[in-house]
């Protein structure tokens, strides 16, 4: 999710990323101990979020939640990556903001998927796209020791793209109808789609 908006952003796009107040988005702190961490920079946090405005808001709070609905009132794209049950809590779900704005095109996406006894789990590039996808075993030489070794944010990336193809569609969709719509992926899902081949094979 944060990498399709990023891709937004690429595109021309004013993208408003919102941060817990205080700590931000714990990605600014998170090490991923493989280099790209350097004294001035975080450049995993900086890849996935150049281009972007960031805001701070509470919304756990109701002051929070109205400005966010605020800025929700004449925005074309809401994006998510929180799991479903955060969502519901924070009465964030798509009928709750596309009640208050009807052309809100709600994108979400997620390691497992929205359907499902997993829907709420949460699931990551490594976990759910490299290992339950399937690219761990099929990479991996029949003979190794060990499963191969993810590279950094494949499945993010990947499922990025299809998250903004679904974005652009949506938004193409309203020009027609006037109508927003969900749009939703999963890590999972875009790893089944790039191993479709190997599926049917």
């Amino acid at each position: 999710v944060p990498a399709s908006s990023t891709l937004l952003a690429d595109h021309g796009a004013e993208v408003i990323k919102i941060e817990p107040p205080i700590t931000g988005d714990p990605y600014r702190t998170l090490k991923v101990g493989d280099g790209r961490e350097t004294a001035k920079a975080n450049m995993a946090m900086e890849q996935n979020n150049r281009g972007k405005k960031s805001v701070a808001i509470d919304l756990k709070n109701e002051e929070g939640r109205e400005l966010l609905l605020r800025l929700l009132d004449t925005a074309d794209v809401f994006i998510t990556s929180l799991r479903p049950l955060a969502l519901r809590g924070l009465r964030l779900e798509p009928e709750d903001l596309m009640a208050r704005n009807p052309r809100l095109i709600y994108a979400r996406g997620n390691g497992l998927g929205f359907k499902g006894a997993e829907f709420n789990k949460a699931g990551y590039d490594a976990s759910a796209f490299w290992a339950r996808g399937g690219f761990a075993d099929l990479l991996t030489a029949p003979d190794a020791d060990v499963p191969t070794r993810p590279r950094p944010a494949l499945g993010d990336h990947t499922s990025a793209v299809s998250l903004l193809a679904g974005i652009a569609s949506a938004l193409f969709r309203r020009e027609r109808t006037g109508k927003g719509m969900v749009v939703e992926t999963s890590l999972l899902q875009n790893a089944a789609w790039v191993l479709s081949s190997d599926l049917v094979y």
